[in-house]
């Protein structure tokens, strides 16, 4: 079912660019979107091993 709908798709008379700029456009959202989760989870590591060392002299100061 899907190829026969992507090779409709491909074959309607659209300007040539339209089919690239979307697939570009999904790519670079993507990749986009990837290097924020990669930022967030960085955060949230940092955050994570900040906790443990805070925990850590807590408990040695005790």
């Amino acid at each position: 079912c899907c190829h026969e709908l992507l090779y409709n798709l491909n074959r309607t008379k659209r300007p040539k660019w339209g089919r690239y700029s979307l697939a570009n456009l999904l790519l670079k959202n993507t990749l986009e979107n990837n290097a924020r989760i990669k930022i967030i989870n960085n955060e949230i590591a940092f955050i994570g091993f900040t906790l443990h060392e805070i925990k850590h002299e807590g408990s040695m100061m005790s």
